[in-house]
């Protein structure tokens, strides 16, 4: 069996597709949040978890723009959150907004919990307060966690049986790692691997220079897909 698992995809259906070209033969697709938000593509990146029938869990930039879709005046204009929410029907909004917050998936017999985040940027390092956590998040001790958020892709090992991992984001890096790419995470036949792939960003770059999103909003982004003679990186 091969899972893929994904997390913080940002509205970038370019990366999306790019790992999909590579990993298309997956039996099973796991996401751990941040399907939308700061990207130019959220109707189609929804439609595409929707196809491919992933098993995702709702991420903060999920529910702030499923807020901005419902109450479009409580947010400032022309962000990328309002950007979002002006290219989703009721059937994506629906679908972000029934999300569970955390999911138990079986993974070759193991059960994975699959939950966005720890605690904000914080991460596990104790097996303690690993156990504590995985019964409180999920109502029950579990043995592995898979979580997203960070965009720091890792595997942490706390034990033998018990791990915890994050694929990273296939939209962006942060500001740190300069690699521009796609990260995530296969499991196949009980072993788990850490990929990377690059993708063309000059296609985001031009996408993003023309969205309706003020220039503050779209220097947010330049250090992820605009070219390294940018203005908007100077």
């Amino acid at each position: 069996m091969k899972t893929l698992i994904l997390s913080d995809i940002h509205a970038n259906l370019i990366a999306l597709e790019t790992v999909w070209k590579r990993e298309g033969d997956a039996d099973l697709i796991l996401c751990a949040g941040d399907i939308v938000d700061y990207g130019p593509h959220p109707a189609e990146c929804v439609e595409w978890m929707m196809e491919k029938r992933a098993l995702a869990v709702r991420g903060n930039h999920d529910e702030l723009v499923v807020s901005a879709w419902e109450d479009p005046g409580a947010h400032e204009p022309e962000t990328w959150r309002t950007d979002n929410a002006a290219k989703l029907g009721p059937r994506h909004v629906d679908y972000l907004k029934k999300l569970p917050l955390r999911r138990v998936v079986d993974l070759e017999g193991i059960p994975h919990g699959l939950t966005h985040a720890y605690q904000g940027y914080e991460i596990i390092r104790s097996l303690e307060e690993f156990h504590r956590f995985s019964g409180e998040r999920f109502g029950r001790p579990l043995h592995r966690m898979i979580f997203g958020h960070t965009h720091r892709r890792a595997i942490t090992h706390l034990s033998d049986e018990d791990c915890w991992m994050n694929p990273g984001s296939v939209s962006y890096r942060r500001p740190d790692e300069h690699w521009r790419g796609a990260h995530y995470v296969l499991i196949q036949d009980g072993t788990i691997s850490l990929r990377a792939l690059p993708y063309p960003t000059e296609a985001l770059h031009r996408e993003v220079l023309a969205a309706s999103v003020c220039p503050r909003e779209k220097e947010v982004t330049a250090p992820w897909w605009f070219p390294e003679d940018s203005p908007l990186k100077a």
